[in-house]
């Protein structure tokens, strides 16, 4: 799975008991960052809507709004791509 940027978004990734895959950063447009593949990872984050999410090569539809900040945003690629097929 990738997040790519399309605008600045902070983005913090944790894993299970808070263990802290990627720390806090900020992603500028075109920045890539590559989610380690875990069912128990989530993202926080700052904006959301700049944030397009590829599972197994495939973009899915944004998670968000432009803008809007999130926590505890579900990166398990199983529960993105059924939610992407509804």
């Amino acid at each position: 799975m990738v997040l790519r940027a399309h605008g600045d978004s902070w983005i913090d990734v944790r894993g299970a008991n808070n263990e802290v895959l990627f720390p806090g950063h900020v992603l500028h447009d075109g920045d890539v960052y590559r989610v380690p593949n875990r069912a128990d990872a989530v993202l926080w984050t700052g904006n959301l809507g700049a944030l397009e999410v590829d599972v197994d090569g495939k973009a899915l539809p944004r998670l968000g709004q432009l803008g809007e900040a999130r926590r505890n945003v579900s990166l398990d690629p199983k529960n993105l791509l059924a939610a992407a097929s509804r």
